[in-house]
């Protein structure tokens, strides 16, 4: 819940464990508060001029009372006008690879003194962005469609016995119902091992789904077209072999993509 209240007793157990050596990382992981709000309260003790020796022996009631003076301090409005602010960045970035939320927030957080709390900044981006004319709305029955493509870039694995450092290409196979998914390396992006990737997501899912779609890969979709795409020899053999239909997306047409959870891969790896 946004602006969910953080009992007294669960700002002394961070106060504790920073003066214990915790990293920020690590205490929130104990305590399951976001790292930027376990900053906030270290930092509202150094603004009082608080030592970690002295934080840790006050009691519930003085740090309330800490808390209370330092919020009267602060505008009201000031957090809201900060967001308003950094919106249009924050609206502009998103569309960007491997932006995420909560690289947004982060640059938030650093920036402005007043900021909302990480899952309140979420549901404003949010309901902001749903102001906009978006239509897409994808829902797929158990088994229907699984979903492959490259990820954008490419990644780097270090060979032992020579110490060279290779780079491959990263498929990602995604299940439409249930967002399981797959990932596996492969050497380039040529037919056969798109092919292999795709054989070896099969035996990983331990079934084949009614439908395969493509994001216009090279290594299978020779044509794109709403109604009748054309796929290479090799890939139509592959399909009927397993009783896949092959679908592909249309170039320029996001609706057609795939859903956000392969995205999200992408942007992870």
């Amino acid at each position: 819940m946004a602006n969910r209240t953080i009992s007294m007793h669960k700002v002394q157990d961070i106060i504790k464990l920073f003066a214990g050596g915790y990293s920020h990382r690590r205490i929130s992981k104990v305590t399951g508060v976001h790292r930027n709000v376990i900053r906030g309260y270290l930092c509202l003790l150094k603004d009082h001029s608080l030592s970690l020796d002295e934080a840790v022996l006050l009691g519930e009631e003085e740090l309330l009372g800490l808390l209370r003076k330092d919020r009267e301090n602060v505008p009201l409005s000031s957090k809201q006008g900060f967001f308003e602010e950094f919106l249009p960045y924050a609206k502009k970035e998103i569309g960007r690879k491997h932006v995420t939320r909560q690289l947004l927030y982060q640059e938030y957080a650093a920036k402005y003194a007043a900021i909302y709390s990480y899952s309140h900044f979420c549901e404003l981006f949010q309901a902001s962005l749903q102001k906009q004319d978006y239509s897409l709305f994808q829902t797929f029955g158990p088994g229907e469609i699984m979903m492959a493509d490259f990820a954008g870039d490419k990644l780097c694995y270090t060979d032992k016995s020579s110490g060279e450092e290779i780079s491959c290409q990263v498929l990602i196979v995604t299940l439409g119902y249930s967002g399981y998914t797959f990932v596996y390396a492969l050497a380039n992006q040529g037919q056969e091992c798109f092919i292999e990737g795709l054989n070896k997501a099969l035996e990983y899912f331990k079934g084949s789904p009614s439908i395969v779609r493509f994001d216009n890969l090279k290594a299978g979709v020779i044509k794109s077209d709403r109604y009748e795409p054309s796929f290479n020899t090799l890939l139509t053999m592959f399909c009927q072999h397993n009783s896949l239909v092959a679908d592909a997306t249309r170039a320029g047409k996001p609706k057609d993509k795939a859903p956000p959870w392969l995205a999200y891969c992408e942007t992870e790896l």
